[in-house]
């Protein structure tokens, strides 16, 4: 995977013009753009509750509209960097906008994550009945975010902030992580390569 950083180009402009309404892009417009997604290269996240939060992101005044103006603005001021790569995926975990990362985030984005391997892996071993409330894939991604969490929350605070995480996620050993169904393993890796 390339860069998640995209700089201004007349394809992503007609995207836009394409999606618009009367200049804005409306969420649910939004939501149901795959194309965004690949051009940012973070299309493994397409169709998880992170759309939402990239939506959020880049809607700055909270009218439900991307006009083009902020549509610009967020592109325009994305780091091409490793960190700052690193700190666009950090934003879409933290869900609250908090600047920290909670263990249900941090679980939410792993279930995500797990959920389009399954899909686009075709991973027919992962049934649907191991998406129970108590079944084995949740109580594995339990195990699993308790201790991703406990390895990235270094100061012990229950909490993950932006140095522990791209500090963590600075080492590419760090971002797979091994899920075992059965007799099955399946390495995940949990965000896009970084340049």
């Amino acid at each position: 995977m390339g860069n998640i950083f995209i700089t201004r180009n007349p394809e992503l402009e007609a995207k836009f013009n394409s999606l618009s309404v009367d200049g804005k892009i409306t969420k649910q417009k939004f939501l149901n753009s795959r194309e965004v997604f690949v051009a940012l290269n973070i299309e493994k996240f397409f169709g998880t509750n992170l759309v939402g939060r990239l939506f959020d992101l880049i809607d700055k005044d909270k009218s439900n509209e991307i006009d083009y103006n902020e549509f610009n603005s967020f592109l325009t001021n994305l780091d091409p960097s490793k960190l700052g790569q690193l700190k666009l995926i950090f934003d879409l975990i933290d869900q609250d906008g908090s600047g920290q990362i909670s263990n249900e985030e941090l679980k939410k984005f792993l279930k995500e994550t797990i959920e389009y391997y399954r899909i686009s892996l075709n991973l027919n071993n992962l049934s649907e009945s191991a998406y129970s409330v108590n079944g084995i894939l949740n109580n594995c991604i339990d195990l699993k975010v308790s201790e991703l969490f406990s390895k990235i929350d270094q100061n012990r605070s229950l909490q993950i902030d932006f140095n522990e995480f791209s500090a963590f996620f600075s080492h590419s050993e760090n971002n797979i992580i091994t899920i075992e169904i059965g007799t099955n393993s399946y390495q995940i890796k949990l965000i896009p390569d970084l340049n």
